[in-house]
């Protein structure tokens, strides 16, 4: 697999991540099997993802609204000026 630094530094953040959860759910949970800790941090950094990504969906769609209706209010106001001139 080839990778760049940059793509190297977060593989090896992400390896940190899955480590110190495995660590954590084996002396949680007294899992010793490796594919069920493996099993449940997959499950564990999926749920996240998932839900980082509907966060980032709503903030999205709220600044969306937010800009438009900002840039509705500016227009607003050239076109006063306009008419005013």
């Amino acid at each position: 697999m080839m990778v760049t630094t940059k793509e190297e530094e977060t593989i090896l953040a992400a390896v940190k991540i899955v480590e110190e959860r495995l660590l954590v759910y084996k002396d949680k949970f007294g899992v010793n099997d490796d594919a069920h800790l493996l099993t449940m941090c997959c499950l564990d950094i999926a749920n996240e993802f998932v839900r980082a990504e509907k966060d980032n969906q709503y903030f999205k769609a709220f600044f969306s609204k937010k800009l438009t209706a900002m840039s509705d209010m500016l227009d607003a106001s050239i076109d006063k000026v306009k008419v005013s001139n």
